[in-house]
């Protein structure tokens, strides 16, 4: 194995007149002991062609080049609210054999592991680092303004039933668009909404506020009652005493 993209060759043959070096990579020299730059680390096949008067000997060789790790990384997710895990993907180039973090802002707030998880309890936007070292060198990269992280909404909402329709009120707070399910079917995505149900009974309500950053819900029940709004009476009432006694019906 060869440390770094420059290799110095060898040549060990015996009674040659001249040689014939392949590096593996398209390159080739005549020089008895060469000096080679690879352009990439990798691993190469390396072939000599030692010649004298007698006939040509072939010598091939497998060398591993390697050269300072390239730090790359990315997290599962990077926009969330308090409290946010994020999980750190290790993606470097170049075989690294260890690795250091630094989070900013979360706990923990370094990690040696490959691919750590991390829980960030504040609000705010955060910066990530990662060194990635082999036996070369070190690579670090840095992404500014990685993170962010912010309050959850706080749903909650209060209502006012009247006959079968329901008047509903959004006491939500640190939210900005809403999703209700009536709990019989219907749906609404306004802030303050009425709803009429076909049926007396128990509802199940759930109100799901969102901001930029996730979304919470809240359920209440909402309960109908026939009452007397919907009843129909009669506008004429007859009575008819028994036994009459002479008394004639009215009304």
């Amino acid at each position: 194995m060869e440390n770094g993209l420059s290799v110095s060759f060898s040549n060990t043959s015996t009674i040659a007149t001249s040689w014939l070096w392949n590096f593996g990579d398209g390159s080739t020299s005549t020089e008895e002991n060469p000096t080679h730059v690879y352009a990439t680390g990798g691993t190469y096949l390396v072939t000599l062609a030692a010649t004298n008067a007698c006939g040509t000997v072939l010598f091939t060789q497998t060398i591993d080049i390697l050269t300072p790790p390239t730090a790359i990384f990315h997290a599962d997710a990077v926009k969330g609210c308090i409290p946010f895990t994020v999980q750190f993907i290790d993606q470097s180039e170049g075989d690294p054999s260890s690795w250091s973090w630094t989070f900013q802002g979360g706990i923990p707030g370094a990690s040696t592991e490959q691919h750590p998880m991390v829980t960030y309890n504040s609000p705010g936007i955060f910066p990530v680092t990662l060194v990635a070292t082999n036996a070369v060198g070190s690579n670090t990269t840095t992404l500014i303004d990685y993170i962010e992280v912010g309050e959850p909404p706080l749903p909650d909402f209060s209502f006012n039933p009247v006959g079968n329709t329901v008047f509903f009120e959004n006491d939500s707070e640190n939210s900005d668009t809403y999703f209700w399910d009536f709990g019989d079917g219907a749906t609404s995505t306004e802030i303050d909404p009425l709803h009429d149900y076909p049926n007396a009974g128990n509802y199940t309500v759930t109100l799901i506020a969102f901001n930029e950053y996730c979304s919470r819900s809240v359920q209440q029940t909402v309960t109908i009652i026939v009452g007397t709004d919907d009843l129909n009476w009669v506008e004429t009432l007859s009575l008819y005493p028994n036994p009459s006694d002479g008394l004639s019906p009215s009304t």
